[in-house]
């Protein structure tokens, strides 16, 4: 809360309303004990002194209702306090009516038979000017209950519960001076000092309800109010003054002017110290709503507002500030500048900034001044502060502190993510060109080497491909990390791409790249465990230096990319330094990559056939088709040259699908010179096993030539049975249904969990030609090929033994009870032509 408080109504509300219900209430039981009088002859009741003026029973029964009016008002009964009021106000109004008319409408008696008319010239007819008291409290009580025009009403129906006021008192000083014009109109009947004395009471009832009313409802009273309540006391001296006047031989003519000028008097001094009154409520109010708005702005604002005085005293503030600066301040103080500046020191972390420029401010009041604070716990404050004006001349000092922490933590950390890599922390490739070119730079007035070592994993598509992308960024991360342990802290390691690592190392000498590439290296031997795979990681390096290999960023990392891609090439999991002639090979790979673009168009693609052996009577089961690009500048290419091309450059599934075309069509070509039952293994890249249209493509050409599903076998690298992604094993399944096998190719050699066996539908398990070749001399080879065939024969898969190539291990097999086999002790690869002399 702020220093400054209003305060509430309520004392004068309570006054109010008590003192209406205290007056309402006298009125009531003095009016209830005149009835008492009346029903039982008490005469003390209904008249003042034996022989005096009584008070009738109308007059009674008027006050009590109109006392109920006032009750029920108070107490917001609003429609039944105007009923009553209307029925009084009929009520005397047919009582004054009486007396301007001169007739007798029979109203006087109509609830009670007055046995004594005391000096009533009419029995229980009410007096004139008691008619008339009635008639203006009733009509105030009616304004008051009215919906409409309630601020107008309210000050109208107050004046003339005044103007009763005013009258009631005439009338009580009638009684006491014995004028008797003071109590009695004419020579109309007089009113009972009784009913004077309840009319003050009544009437301060009223006055009551107006005051209470006008706080309650929060209303502003009328500008005519100060006139119409001075109009009352001219009035009411105005009467007393001719009733002074007309006293037979007791006062003379100057008292009765006296009077008349005091009443002048008191009537403009009272109208005065209303009217001030007015002006002085309407200013409270002002001031108020203006001290509200200006609170509800400092409360409503996300900002934490400090006023202070020319005296650096606090003057007013806001609990956002209270908050900001930890100031347990409950209930509100007074503070001072100097605590302020004491908390704002022990919080702030830029202590001689911020002093030094709230010093300069106070120096100079006249100056707007912004500026930036930074708190322990790493919040930000934005400080804005200007002068607090009166006119021209400067009274204070604002202070606006607005928390910037969000706003300043993520600039931070947008700032740090266009620089880092998301999921390594490691500089981006935007950063790492920038240091590089800064270590350039530096390098030579330090007259150093700087080397720039580009790191690729090996093979990461694939694991991307089985593991899925997510496991594949946790490898990342593995990786990541042990590069960092790796690298020098002198030296500056990002990540520039997916799969993709830089080194900025500064040399002394060439030679000491070579320690820190194996380094490198040296962090891929341990295998990388993934979901209860040791996955065997490599990564290959390109290396280029500064100035030997170029004098800018961008060559400087297009020859180590140059250096990467022929250490690719020429087997991976190694490192190579750029030289001259790589530009060539460069040239060479860009050329090869258009060519291999364009060979299925220009037909450069061609398929060899290498005959399947059933091992026991070594007939032909089938073939194996092996693809060859017949290059027209190289030759033919084996697919260990082409194939990782095609999948980088997309065409895989082209060449997949023109190979299962041109195999389906030479089936059909065997089929009609009479050879039947043959069956064809077609290896299948595991990117073009993703495309979910295979089986069906894959019908298609089945129909189109009218070969039988049973005659393709589909061979697919053994890194298939960990990949178990709803679309590969959806595939896979599909394409059991229509009738084609499936082989598992180089068994043993890859990624393989033998549970998958079970869990994937697999036919055929080919074992790789690696544990073939040393089968006769190494006996671990030999008990894992044995093993192999025990789980294929438990598992109901057949086998094929792939790179037979003699005599002994063609018997080992057989003895081992290996299915089939293929090498080239039987048949090396051969075109459909030759194939077909062989099979005829």
């Amino acid at each position: 809360m702020p220093s400054m408080v209003l305060p509430k109504p309520s004392n004068a509300y309570t006054f109010a309303y008590y003192l209406t219900i205290t007056f309402a209430m006298l009125t009531l039981i003095l009016g209830l004990s005149v009835l008492i009088g009346w029903h039982f002859g008490i005469e003390f009741l209904i008249q003042f002194q034996s022989g005096s003026v009584a008070i009738v029973y109308n007059t009674a029964l008027c006050f009590i209702v109109l006392s109920l009016a006032i009750l029920f008002s108070l107490n917001c009964y609003y429609k039944s306090s105007l009923i009553l009021s209307i029925i009084v106000f009929v009520f005397s109004g047919l009582g004054f009516s009486q007396h301007i008319l001169g007739v007798n409408l029979g109203v006087d008696e109509i609830f009670f038979h007055h046995y004594h008319a005391f000096k009533n010239a009419y029995p229980g007819r009410m007096a004139a000017n008691t008619a008339f008291c009635f008639l203006m409290i009733s009509a105030a009580l009616i304004m008051m209950n009215l919906k409409c025009y309630r601020s107008f009403n309210n000050s109208l129906a107050g004046a003339l519960g005044f103007l009763v006021f005013c009258l009631a008192i005439l009338f009580i000083s009638g009684y006491f001076s014995e004028i008797q014009h003071a109590y009695q109109w004419g020579d109309k009947t007089p009113m009972s000092i009784n009913t004077a004395i309840y009319f003050f009471m009544l009437s301060s009832a009223t006055i009551g309800l107006y005051w209470r009313n006008s706080i309650y409802f929060q209303l502003n009273s009328s500008i005519a109010m100060p006139y119409l309540c001075s109009f009352c006391i001219m009035l009411t001296f105005t009467l007393l003054s001719f009733e002074i006047l007309e006293k037979e031989n007791r006062l003379n003519l100057s008292f009765s002017i006296a009077t008349f000028v005091i009443g002048i008097f008191l009537s403009f001094l009272f109208g005065l110290v209303i009217r001030l009154w007015q002006l002085a409520k309407l200013s409270a109010i002002a001031a108020k709503y203006a001290f509200l708005e200006v609170e509800a702005t400092l409360e409503s604002t996300a900002d934490g507002i400090l006023v202070v005085d020319k005296e650096s005293k606090v003057i007013n503030y806001n609990q956002r500030f209270l908050d900001m600066w930890r100031q347990g301040i409950n209930p509100p103080r007074i503070i001072n500048y100097l605590d302020i500046k004491e908390e704002i020191n022990k919080q702030l972390v830029n202590k001689r900034e911020v002093i030094h420029r709230i010093n300069q401010t106070i120096k100079h009041p006249d100056h707007q001044n912004s500026f930036e604070l930074k708190l322990k716990g790493n919040l930000y404050y934005d400080c804005y502060t200007q002068p607090l004006k009166l006119d021209e001349d400067i009274i204070g000092r604002v202070w606006s502190f607005r928390d910037i922490t969000i706003p300043k933590r993520l600039e931070m950390e947008l700032s740090h993510q266009s620089t880092h890599d998301t999921l390594t922390n490691l500089p981006n490739k935007v950063l790492a060109i920038d240091m590089l070119g800064y270590a350039m730079k530096g390098a030579i007035s330090d007259k150093k080497i700087v080397g720039v070592y580009l790191l690729d994993l090996d093979r990461f598509t694939q694991i991307n491909d089985v593991f899925g992308h997510s496991k594949g960024d946790e490898i990342i991360k593995i990786i990541a990390k042990r590069l960092k342990d790796c690298v020098p802290v002198e030296h500056i390691l990002g990540r520039i791409s997916g799969d993709q690592f830089i080194v900025i190392a500064s040399l002394d000498e060439i030679r000491e790249a070579v320690l820190g590439v194996t380094r490198l290296l040296a962090a891929f031997h341990e295998p990388v465990k993934m979901n209860s795979h040791c996955i065997k990681m490599s990564c290959s390096i390109g290396v280029s230096f500064y100035p030997r290999d170029g004098n800018t960023v961008d060559v400087l990392l297009s020859k180590a990319d140059i250096a990467l891609s022929r250490t690719k090439i020429e087997g991976r999991n190694n490192f190579q330094f750029y030289t001259r002639d790589m530009n060539t090979y460069t040239l060479e790979h860009i050329l090869l990559e258009n060519e291999l673009r364009d060979a299925i168009k220009k037909r450069e693609f061609v398929l060899y056939y290498q005959p399947i052996l059933e091992l026991r009577s070594l007939n032909v089961n089938g073939f194996e088709a092996l693809i060859r690009w017949n290059h027209p500048r190289n030759g033919l290419l084996l697919p260990e040259k082409f194939i990782q091309l095609a999948e980088e450059i997309g065409i895989i599934s082209e060449i997949g699908d023109w190979v299962l075309t041109t195999v389906c069509k030479q089936i059909k070509t065997w089929q009609k010179q009479g050879v039947n039952n043959l069956k064809v293994a077609v290896n299948i890249s595991p990117k073009h096993l993703k495309f979910r249209h295979l089986p069906i493509r894959i019908n298609e050409i089945l129909s189109e030539f009218q070969v039988k599903s049973e005659s393709i076998e589909l061979e697919l690298t053994e890194s298939i049975l960990i990949d178990k992604s709803s679309g590969i094993i959806d595939t896979l399944n599909e394409l059991t249904e229509i009738g084609i096998k499936i082989s598992i190719d180089d068994f043993g050699t890859g990624y393989s969990c033998l549970s998958y066996l079970k869990e994937l539908p697999i036919d055929i398990i080919k074992i790789d030609k690696e544990f073939i070749k040393d089968l006769i001399t190494n006996q671990p080879n030999e008990a894992l090929v044995k093993a192999i065939i025990a789980m294929a024969k438990n598992l109901g898969l057949h086998l094929i033994a792939e790179g037979i190539e003699n005599k002994y291990q063609l018997e080992i097999l057989q003895n081992l009870g290996c299915h089939y086999g293929q090498g080239y002790y039987f048949y090396h690869p051969m075109p459909p032509e030759k194939c077909t002399q062989f099979l005829q």
